[in-house]
């Protein structure tokens, strides 16, 4: 594996496979790791627009990680959302074999295999939940082959010549869809001479809109075509007056059309080369792809699903079922009649009856009665069914939820009941990763970047497996009913071999996340030393005790913060300076009106301090070094070692030495810790934050049982108080 000079990573992009249609893929990678270490190999598995140059990287989404051990090969299936004008790439990473020449360690794929769009069942399960107990009919699914690549000029019946070639970079190395192979006019044993270019033939006829260029791949660039003019022809002799004249840019990977000033049905098109890369002073030129642009009948074979059914009342009757699922609530005739309306008029006017369902489910989830709450619903258990579905499973009602509602049971013992099998469920993975995201900020955590000169080993799959680990621990707080006090400080949390190799943290082969204990010396455990948190508290350079105290102070503590004086600068600690970190804070504090905040928010930053930016333990500090022009990655960074990390601290009568004390001090005030969560779950789960009457009646709660600080009975008890209170 390899980085680029400004430390993206390189991926290999498969050519030939682009989903035709957005779907979900089954995406099997015949894999085996050639290595002799005891280490895993990463295979990370991306989908996005191609790219090459490392400076102009298009976005890339991170569909998986296949972890390979063995040297066996082996089908790895991943399972992945794909769109239309998306290429699969895969980057494969080790810390044993970077940038090795000729590397006896790496993996070995043998193919890639793409199934789709696939599903779960046939009919799919919406339709069989939509029209349940109705004749539904499914056409045959037939499973094909891909076609293979061709261009749209083989599409039309076209051929193309081109001026000359260098052999193994003939004129159909622009048309067989690969973005690594290119046309190269002739350089050996002599030059071609110019002009340079490519004739398109269209004898057909068909209406052509323009051309699609792209460079290729990899080299030194030499021949790229920059500049060129369009000719047209009806016997390919004469060419007449010049069409169009234009330039490219030859550092972007992503085709680039060139679209003529009027459409043309001309029998040739020629693209002549005007200008070109050229890094010895010769006439030469080259082309990744070159295409027409025409439009052309897709057809994409498809499978029907059809309702046997005609009648107004069956379609009434689904359009019911679907609305009181949604809604959470019995309705009137009345009440439907807006949403019967446009599909009873398809109905009548012949129409397919799936289509018409379709235009009253889409009415129904338009709806401000589905998008806004609190809805209006029947009776109260109707109420807290919508509300508890929308804050555990950020989805509807389901049956057993539904039924009951009905009869108004929900309510009390059975109530709470309800609450314990929702988060037992799957589903409540929807909470606690949108629960987190709010509470912890984690929705910010790809916002900064730690800074390459500094910790030049961050890498993507640490960044996303840093919140995985983050919301796997507070699920398993959660579902085991574990006290507060694991928020602060635990001799366990999730992890892989990367985030353990990471934390220091020895014996965790493989990147499938798993519980792992450890022994007091660690400091890891708690929300407070996990890499998500620490990451997400900093600018991605140096850590600031002042940023992460408050941060603290706020999310962990619960103590409110008052805005900063406008007048007072803020500090931008410096680990050059002669002074300490301590000292330069010391100075800020002199102010009287920053003492009175900074007293009790920066010994929690403090204790920080020997966590960096990346969320990686360290003794010292590192000091950020200029490096010669234009920034070039490396595995060693650009900087030198500072001042020794001073982790003390003291809040009031309480002194503590490192993050160890710290946690100490914390966790001695248990019922705090279970306060501030019970009132961040109130939030999340009502929309706005407690009253007073709310927070003492939730302060005492939290004093009248030892039981009382688990977090499963504290969101428990949270979501019964704000069910019940908002139907009052």
């Amino acid at each position: 594996w390899t980085r680029a000079n400004n430390g993206n990573s390189y991926s290999f992009f498969y050519d030939n496979f682009e989903p035709p249609v957005a779907g979900w893929y089954e995406l099997t990678f015949d894999a085996a790791k050639v290595a002799d270490f005891e280490d895993d190999m990463s295979l990370q598995v991306y989908a996005g627009k191609y790219y090459y140059a490392d400076d102009r990287p298009q976005p890339q989404r991170l569909l998986g990680v296949v972890s390979l051990g063995n040297k066996k090969l082996e089908s790895y299936p991943i399972r992945a959302f794909l769109h239309p004008g998306e290429s699969v790439s895969v980057h494969c990473f080790s810390r044993h074999n970077f940038r090795q020449k000729n590397p006896k360690e790496g993996i070995y794929i043998k193919q890639l295999k793409v199934r789709g769009p696939v599903v779960d069942s046939w009919p799919p399960a919406s339709y069989q939940q939509v029209f349940d107990g109705m004749d539904i009919q499914a056409g045959q699914r037939s499973v094909r082959k891909a076609s293979g690549f061709q261009t749209k000029l083989k599409r039309i019946g076209g051929a193309l010549t081109v001026s000359s070639f260098q052999g193994g970079m003939e004129k159909e190395k622009m048309q067989d869809g690969s973005n690594l192979t290119f046309w190269h006019t002739r350089f050996s044993p002599s030059v071609a001479k110019p002009p340079h270019y490519v004739i398109f033939e269209n004898p057909n006829g068909a209406v052509i809109e323009g051309l699609s260029f792209a460079t290729w791949s990899g080299g030194n660039g030499n021949g790229l075509v920059k500049g060129y003019e369009i000719y047209f022809s009806d016997e390919g002799k004469t060419w007449g007056d010049k069409v169009m004249e234009g330039g490219l840019d030859v550092r972007l990977a992503n085709e680039q059309p060139i679209i003529f000033p009027k459409e043309t049905s001309s029998r040739f098109i020629k693209f002549l080369v005007t200008d070109a890369v050229s890094l010895d002073g010769k006439s030469i030129a080259s082309i990744g792809k070159l295409d027409v642009i025409t439009p052309l009948e897709e057809q994409i074979e498809t499978s029907t699903v059809t309702v046997a059914s005609k009648n107004p009342d069956d379609f009434k009757k689904v359009i019911r079922s679907f609305a009181e699922r949604a809604f959470a609530s019995t309705l009137s005739e009345e009440e439907l009649a807006p949403y019967y309306r446009l599909g009873l008029r398809r109905l009548e006017e012949g129409g397919d009856f799936v289509q018409a369902t379709k235009l009253g489910l889409k009415a129904i989830l338009c709806s401000p009665r589905f998008l806004m709450a609190p809805g209006e619903h029947a009776n109260p258990s109707y109420a807290r069914a919508a509300d508890l579905a929308r804050s555990l499973w950020l989805s509807v009602p389901d049956d057993k939820l539904l039924l009951l509602a009905a009869e108004d049971k929900l309510q009390g013992e059975v109530l709470q009941r309800e609450i314990q099998r929702m988060l037992k469920g799957q589903r409540s993975e929807r909470m606690i990763r949108s629960f987190s995201d709010q509470w912890l900020n984690l929705q910010g955590l790809s916002k900064v970047t730690p800074s390459l000169k500094l910790y030049p080993l961050y890498d993507d799959l640490l960044n996303h497996y840093f919140p995985v680990e983050t919301r796997k621990y507070l699920q398993h707080l959660v579902q085991e009913n574990l006290p507060a006090r694991n928020l602060i400080d635990s001799d366990f949390t999730f992890l892989n071999q990367r985030l353990a190799r990471h934390y220091g943290i020895e014996g965790v082969t493989g990147q499938n996340m798993r519980k792992v204990n450890f022994s007091d010396e660690v400091p890891r455990g708690g929300l407070l030393t996990m890499g998500s948190v620490l990451k997400v508290t900093t600018d991605g350079f140096d850590t600031s005790p002042i940023l992460r105290g408050a941060w603290i102070s706020k999310n962990i503590v619960g103590t409110p913060l008052s805005p900063p004086p406008e007048s007072v600068p803020a500090l931008e600690p410096e680990h050059g300076e002669a002074k300490t970190l301590k000292e330069q804070i010391d100075q800020h504090k002199s102010n009287k009106t920053c003492y009175a905040c900074h007293k009790s928010i920066d010994p929690y930053g403090f204790a920080l301090e020997s966590f960096d930016a990346s969320g990686e333990w360290r003794e010292r500090y590192k000091i950020k070094q200029a490096h010669r022009s234009t920034f070039q990655y490396s595995p060693k960074g650009y900087f030198k070692i500072g001042a020794p990390v001073d982790a003390s601290g003291e809040m009031g009568a309480d002194k503590f030495e490192n993050i160890f004390g710290l946690k100490r001090v914390l966790v001695s005030n248990e019922r705090k810790i279970a306060y501030n969560f019970a009132k961040k779950f109130f939030e999340y789960a009502r929309g706005e934050k407690p009253n007073l009457e709310q927070r003492l009646y939730l302060w005492d709660f939290l004093g009248k049982a030892e039981e009382n600080v688990r977090l499963k009975n504290i969101v428990t008890e949270v979501l019964i108080t704000t069910l019940n209170e908002s139907k009052e």
